[in-house]
Order: structure tokens, then sequence, then C-alpha cells
């Protein structure tokens, strides 16, 4: 494909065979910048038009080791592990409270029974921390993984009484597992700066407020030019969505990742 204009626009998608968070697009015929030694070859600049993903990568799994908690009363308790997935602190809640009723656990002593019923886990809407409410003589144990990390709350044993019932976290929750920021990295540039480091990132935005599996779609309403380190073809495009840290994303879900990106000539 030869580009005789002075801008143009290219999507780019990965197949169901590829890793949507890490593919490579290779171009059987090229796309023609410049005639090579071209007298009035161009320089050229892209940017992002367009991003479409889903908001699938897994924040609890035994992979990231934060997927075990252990809930008691009395001398009795049970240790939870919760399903591989993307979870909003409401969703948490209730797949501790299906674990206790899946395998039929409840603890019975003087009367009183601890079950699902006896305890819940909830977003302070004033507080932003997390809440954790059960019974006298409960206690919600944090150590074998980082699952305190998710909540905001700290590593140990957790103890409830007849005085405090509800307890709050010391932290704001991480919900996200770390992940605060997606980076789209291009390899078609490697003229932006991220956290002082020169590299190939076109585009940056927040991970939060959208929710588990949802739909993310971008539209840069002023799009951010990098100059493209190609003068003549562009024959393959590496495409990688990471984190804030440069880890890769590990996307869970088999729809593919659509980008649109627009280049122009430079001035």
């Amino acid at each position: 494909m030869s580009i005789k204009n002075d801008s143009f626009y290219i999507e780019l998608s990965n197949s169901s065979s590829q890793n949507s968070a890490d593919f490579i697009i290779e171009y059987p015929i090229p796309i023609v910048l410049n005639a090579v030694n071209s007298e009035n070859a161009k320089k050229w600049e892209v940017a992002l038009r367009t991003i479409n993903m889903w908001n699938s990568y897994y924040t609890i799994s035994s992979a990231l080791g934060n997927n075990i908690v252990t809930i008691g009363w009395a001398a009795s308790e049970k240790v939870v592990t919760v399903p591989d997935g993307f979870y909003s602190i409401e969703t948490l809640n209730e797949a501790l409270k299906n674990d206790f009723i899946s395998t039929g656990t409840s603890f019975e002593s003087g009367g009183i029974t601890f079950d699902a019923d006896a305890f819940d886990m909830r977003a302070n809407g004033a507080t932003g921390k997390v809440d954790i409410q059960t019974i006298d003589g409960g206690y919600f144990e944090f150590g074998a993984t980082s699952f305190y990390e998710l909540i905001g709350w700290t590593l140990g044993t957790h103890n409830f009484t007849s005085t405090t019932l509800i307890q709050a976290g010391s932290n704001l929750p991480d919900v996200n597992a770390g992940v605060s920021t997606f980076q789209l990295h291009v390899d078609l540039t490697s003229q932006s700066f991220t956290n002082s480091q020169q590299g190939d990132v076109i585009y940056s935005f927040s991970a939060s407020g959208t929710d588990p599996w949802g739909q993310i779609q971008k539209e840069p309403t002023q799009l951010s030019f990098l100059p493209v380190k190609y003068d003549d073809t562009i024959n393959r495009i590496h495409v990688r969505i990471t984190d804030q840290d440069g880890t890769l994303i590990q996307f869970q879900d088999e729809d593919p990742v659509v980008i649109g990106l627009f280049f122009r000539a430079k001035e």
C-alpha cells in the first residue's frame, strides 16, 4: 500500500490465536510511506485515534498469590480459596459467602450458628475503605496470600468482639490488584517518555471506573502525535498493553482489541 496523501488511518486487531495484550500485525504488502531514496520524503507522525477492549484481566488468582483468606469463629475456621477472576468488593463478598454455602459450612456452639449470614464485607461510601462485620468471636485471618492488600486491610488475624463487630481497613482498597494505568505500546515510535523513560507508549489511560468484564472505549479528543521511526516502509507493527510498571496485562477473554491509528505528514 503506497501512501499518496498527507494523512491516513489504519485499524489493528489481534487474531483469535494471538494474545490480545501482545500481538504483531504483519504486512505482506508493506505500507510505503516514502519511495526509497525519494528527494521529497515526508516525515510521519502517529497518534491513537481509538481503542476498544474489554476489562477482563484477573485481579484475584492463584498465580497472583492473593486468593486465600481464613474466616473463623470460636474454635472453628474455614480456609476460603476465591476463584480466579475480576472482583469488586460487592462480588468478592458474594464469593466468600458462596464458598460457605456451596460447601455447606457452618459452625455451631452454645445455640449460635456461624455461617454465610454471619459476616459481611462492604465498601464504606463515606471513608472509601472496606468494612467487615461479623459476630462476637469471629475473626478474619490474612496471611497465606496477599488477599488483604486488595481490601485495604493488614497482615495478621483480626478478631471481632461484642464492642468491635464492625471494623474498617487501615488503607484504601486496591481492587485492581496494583494496576492503576493501562499503557498502549506500539513499536512505530520510540520517542515517548513515561516515568522519565524513553519508549513506545503512545497512549495511557486509567484502569479504574470500568466494571469487571466491561467494555473500555477510548477516543482522545486531542490527538498526541509522536514521530514514526520508519522512513520508507512499515512491514510489521508490534502492539502491547501493559500496566504502569510495564508488566503485560493478562487478559482472559477471547474478544479482540481494536486499535485505530491516525498518521499525518509532519509540516
